[in-house]
């Protein structure tokens, strides 16, 4: 993998510490994020990671997906200063909406 950053949030006690041991085998160097800010609900402390002072790439993921084939192509993804990159909704056919 790159210098991509990654970031994930696991709040409160919707997901146990499987799903984290789950991803960081998956993911060699992901920056757990486990307290909320007041206010900041569960998945929603996520957009924390925009205001971080970080000079490389950042990938911020959600923590109920699987990892299979060639994921890391998505996390290597090259992306320049100032780019924001989101993938499809999966769960609805976009193509006709």
């Amino acid at each position: 993998m790159n210098k991509t950053k990654v970031f994930a949030v696991r709040v409160r006690d919707k997901y146990d510490q499987k799903v984290e041991d789950y991803i960081n085998s998956k993911i060699s160097n992901v920056t757990w994020i486990r307290d909320e800010l007041p206010g900041v609900d569960l998945q929603w402390n996520k957009l924390r990671v925009m205001n971080m002072d970080i000079d490389e790439p950042v990938l911020v993921i959600d923590i109920d997906t699987f990892y299979i084939n060639d994921y890391v192509k998505a996390i290597d993804y090259p992306i320049e200063r100032g780019e924001f990159l989101s993938a499809k909704s999966w769960w609805k056919d976009t193509c006709n909406e």
